[in-house]
């Protein structure tokens, strides 16, 4: 580069500021949230639910790859790419970072709208019904714009960091409530119309097309943070560090889901419920899981908001 163009090069490098640990935290914020895991497996059976979790964790990481590929070959100072419709751009034209811009904000909102109807949730059992439902969720989106002013990805790391061991709490502890009570036959009974009765788990389910269906949407579900890759990159000192800290969360999430998931569905077979540390039968433990969840779930809220909707329609709008 001429000296000018390195000069150039260096201001820009200047404003990203994080590092390939801080891309493995978020990127596990992003993506980690095993607990729904257990249903998929038990939908689908043993064997069919541990092979496509080896099978999904495998292509993640290797379409993982390939975006970190395209933003390397493709970013430049003069043509920043900042979002995932930046290299749609870049590769087919305006017209396509047009559609993806929409696609991808639909699919960002109605995640957000999901963790916030979750935490909702979560909060009015916390508070047994007492609070109305509506207000439950409207706390936690007033709580997701006081998190929203914070504007680069250095200093929402911290918030990640914690997010995610906070989620290695909520496993450990509800895997130890487990194993030590039976199952929440009442919630199964109301939630999946399974009676109450003796644990079964399966080589291979026999339930009806659509469960499993559902149960391996559940598993594709689980790693559709994929498409904030770029908008993480863009803000990378060095993205060429990307692999490093993408294949180490990669890592530590497929042995999150496989194992949780396996251990949950062991202890609990048919009566395992789509949020697993909600079946345990004791409404304390329940109460433990929910709170720690409404961590968790506000920070990948917010990842996705602020960093996906945010980049991807403001450079088009």
């Amino acid at each position: 580069m001429t000296p000018d163009q390195e000069e150039r090069a260096n201001a820009s490098r200047a404003l990203r500021l994080a590092g390939w640990g801080s891309i493995f935290y978020l990127i596990t914020t992003d993506i980690l949230g095993p607990f729904n895991a257990p249903y998929a497996i038990s939908q689908v059976g043993w064997v069919p639910g541990v092979l496509l979790y080896f099978v999904m964790g495998g292509m993640a990481l290797y379409t993982g790859l390939i975006l970190w590929r395209l933003f390397i070959r493709l970013d430049s100072v003069w043509y920043p790419l900042k979002t995932y419709a930046d290299i749609a751009e870049r590769i087919f034209g305006r017209w396509a970072k047009r559609v993806i811009d929409v696609l991808q904000g639909i699919q960002l909102l109605v995640n957000v709208a999901t963790i916030c109807l979750a935490n909702g949730q979560a909060w009015s059992q916390i508070t047994r019904g007492r609070l109305c439902f509506s207000v439950c969720i409207v706390i936690w989106v007033i709580v997701g714009f006081v998190i929203g002013q914070i504007r680069t990805l250095k200093n929402y790391g911290w918030l990640a960091h914690g997010a995610v061991w906070v989620n290695l709490v909520i496993i450990f502890t509800s895997i130890g409530f487990m194993a030590n009570s039976p199952p929440n036959f009442s919630a199964a009974a109301q939630s999946l119309g399974v009676p109450a009765g003796p644990v079964q788990t399966q080589l291979f389910a026999t339930l009806p097309l659509f469960k499993k269906v559902n149960g391996v949407m559940n598993m594709v579900y689980a790693y559709g943070g994929t498409l904030i890759f770029p908008a993480m990159m863009a803000e990378m000192k060095h993205p060429m560090d990307f692999w490093k800290g993408m294949t180490l969360a990669q890592l530590v999430i497929f042995v999150a889901y496989l194992m949780y998931g396996a251990f949950v569905y062991a202890f609990q077979g048919q009566f395992t419920l789509p949020l697993a540390y909600q079946g345990v039968s004791r409404f304390v433990w329940q109460t433990v899981g929910n709170a720690l969840s409404l961590i968790t779930g506000i920070t990948a809220a917010e990842l996705y908001g602020n960093i996906g909707i945010s980049t991807s329609f403001s450079p088009t709008l």
